[in-house]
């Protein structure tokens, strides 16, 4: 998962804002092979999203903005599934269906 956050000072001279976002590789190693794809993937699609959240994008209030944002970049960089696309409930359950034994 990545985690973004403001720095202290959210505005500069030039009146934008400074952030800094994790990753967890372990987490994201663990996701990997939950949704069966390798742990690159895996950071990419994480790495996107949180790109997303420091562009201004914010998911859960924005109708759909950032969602729309992020499948047309998936598809530009080949990136089959996204953050917010397997977050809802029938993604979770195909992915779970479609793990190797």
């Amino acid at each position: 998962m990545f985690c973004p956050f403001p720095l202290r000072n959210r505005s500069t001279a030039t009146g934008t804002w400074q952030a800094i976002f994790a990753i967890s590789v372990e987490t994201a190693a663990k996701q990997a092979e939950e949704y069966n794809h390798p742990l690159p993937t895996e950071l990419q699609i994480l790495l996107l999203h949180g790109l997303l959240h420091l562009g201004g994008y914010r998911s859960p209030n924005d109708t759909g903005r950032m969602a729309r944002e992020e499948a047309a970049l998936r598809r530009r960089f080949g990136l089959t599934q996204g953050l917010i696309e397997r977050s809802t409930k029938p993604a979770r359950e195909k992915a779970r269906r479609s793990r190797k034994p």
